[in-house]
């Protein structure tokens, strides 16, 4: 028999602006999925989770130590439930080292469809290698990200606060820039045989006429059209070299919103373990730092380029609170989930100092000062009994009460 709960709110735990619209569930993330997914299907715009590994490695919160099959059995259905909670536009991140990683692929690659995957953001978790490891010392972890149809795909470029080292020029109006040839480089489609309306002559500044020619000095091709090059004349720098005038073309760092997403993430871009235990070590100084958090920053970068301000961000495996926390600070609307007691313990003293405008992680990078709040949910018991009848304690109105009702006798249902 499939079990059904209901989540039933506990008003006692809950964070600041109770009709914020964020929510923090304590519970078996199978279950909760379930009770979310009424009222929540196709509405969910980003996924993350960061699920257990499977390392055969002893964490205090969570097993990690399932056997091989046990652990696909696990991940298995719940992607299925992430996937109908994902609206048509949206992404879903799975954090995963390389123990499991080929099969989560193959996995998601048959719940999501071939397709709909965009690519594997190798994260550099290390500074530094790990001196008494053996054979490799592993510095890295993959992030697979899916759409849900690679076709409706919200995908926000990186933002670029300064220009690459390599815009090494300014024009007169103080922007940086750099110069590429605009005789087109690689391969056959640079021939004037492949690219034929690409061969035309330009006129260099002392009037001698330049064709675009290879390096074994048989004919080339252009980069642009010629009516494009008289376009954009401004754009075209000359420079004499050994062999006469060469024509070349600026680049600048303006053009464009931000810089494309790269599948390389540098540990001076988005942190590390180490800066993530710093970031529980400050909001927590009496208590451990929880085993196995991802930096605030490395959050930041993944809620960006997935999410616009407003959108709804779900995290399954919510751990130490990490991706609701920057959600929040973000301006995002988000749902966390997490089984163990430290749903209380950790992620709501966390969310807490949050609403109250912590300052540590990415909160001046965002500009976060506080304000907003969350409820908090457990689940309740299930709907169904062992024969598969209405258990006799739900209520009809329960069951038939709408969405956008929050509370029906003692029960709660979700809010929209």
């Amino acid at each position: 028999m499939c079990r059904i709960a209901l989540l039933e709110a506990q008003p006692e735990l809950d964070g600041g602006d109770g009709d914020a619209g964020n929510m923090l569930i304590q519970g078996d993330n199978l279950d909760a999925l379930k009770a979310l997914l009424p009222y929540y299907a196709g509405r969910v715009n980003c996924i993350y989770i960061d699920p257990p590994y499977n390392t055969r490695s002893a964490f205090e919160h969570y097993d990690d130590n399932l056997e091989h099959s046990q652990w696909l059995a696990m991940i298995y259905p719940r992607l299925v439930l992430l996937r109908d909670l994902l609206a048509e536009n949206g992404s879903i991140w799975v954090s995963i080292d390389d123990n499991e990683g080929q099969y989560l692929k193959v996995v998601m690659d048959e719940v999501f469809g071939r397709r709909n995957f965009v690519g594997n953001a190798v994260w550099e978790k290390s500074d530094s290698p790990r001196m008494d490891a053996v054979t490799f010392s592993y510095r890295h972890d993959n992030t697979f990200c899916f759409a849900r149809d690679i076709e409706r795909l919200v995908w926000n470029r990186l933002v670029v606060n300064e220009p690459p080292s390599h815009y090494d020029k300014t024009d007169d109006e103080g922007r940086r820039y750099y110069l590429k040839p605009l005789r087109a480089m690689g391969g056959q489609g640079d021939s004037r045989a492949a690219r034929p309306t690409l061969f035309y002559p330009l006129t260099a500044p002392d009037d001698s006429i330049v064709y675009p020619k290879r390096q074994d000095g048989s004919d080339g091709a252009w980069r642009w059209r010629q009516e494009k090059v008289a376009e954009e004349s401004d754009r075209i720098d000359w420079i004499e070299g050994r062999a006469g005038w060469t024509p070349y073309y600026r680049i600048y760092a303006d053009r464009g919103a931000g810089r494309p997403v790269e599948t390389i993430w540098r540990n001076d871009e988005v942190g590390t373990n180490r800066t993530s235990k710093a970031e529980i070590k400050r909001l927590f100084p009496d208590s451990s730092p929880f085993g196995t958090p991802k930096p605030e920053a490395l959050m930041q970068r993944i809620i960006h380029i997935a999410t616009n301000p407003g959108d709804l961000v779900l995290d399954s495996f919510l751990g130490s609170g990490t991706t609701a926390a920057v959600a929040h600070k973000m301006g995002r609307r988000w749902i966390g989930i997490e089984m163990g007691e430290h749903a209380v313990t950790h992620c709501k003293p966390r969310l807490d100092k949050v609403v109250e405008g912590e300052q540590g992680g990415v909160s001046e990078a965002v500009g976060w000062l506080g304000g907003g709040g969350y409820r908090f949910y457990r689940l309740g018991d299930p709907v169904f009994d062992a024969n598969g009848a209405i258990a006799a304690d739900i209520r009809f109105a329960t069951l038939a009460a709408c969405p956008h009702r929050l509370t029906v006798s003692t029960r709660t249902l979700l809010p929209s």
